[in-house]
């Protein structure tokens, strides 16, 4: 008779044994809601390095001149703007671009010396005022406009 208690008693203690290992139904749901992955947020864009590139070239009357204007980014290459001025001989001209979601202003300016043989130009590149770049120069024109440039 006393191998009946004791047995039922090692059953017993199996038995918690068994459940004890088991976590908690609502430690499983807490420990799977840990482990599920979580959202990630959207990669926020590359930063945007503008450049700019300027050509001055003869327009379709005396005195006149074309420039245009490319800004775009040096890391993608993506044109980001392309702002156009008509320039009259002796008399500058400017304009400014901003760049996607204000990130950045730009300022050209140009223009043709009153006789027409040299041409300036310069631009600045600013992000919340503050000038992060400019860069000027000024070129030879080596025919007149009168002598069908």
């Amino acid at each position: 008779m006393r191998l009946i208690p004791f047995a039922l008693f090692a059953l017993f203690a199996l038995a918690n044994a068994a459940t004890a290992a088991e976590p908690p139904p609502v430690a499983a749901k807490a420990d799977a809601a840990a482990a599920a992955p979580a959202e990630v947020a959207p990669a926020a864009p590359p930063p945007i390095f503008p450049s700019v590139h300027i050509d001055i070239e003869p327009g379709s009357d005396t005195g006149q001149f074309l420039a245009g204007a490319r800004v775009f980014d040096l890391n993608s290459r993506r044109v980001l703007a392309t702002p156009q001025m008509t320039l009259q001989q002796g008399t500058p001209a400017s304009t400014e671009v901003e760049g996607p979601d204000g990130a950045f202003k730009v300022r050209i300016e140009a223009g043709v010396d009153p006789t027409g043989t040299s041409a300036q130009w310069s631009y600045t590149i600013t992000e919340q005022g503050i000038v992060i770049a400019e860069a000027r120069g000024t070129v030879t024109l080596s025919r007149p406009r009168e002598a069908g440039y």
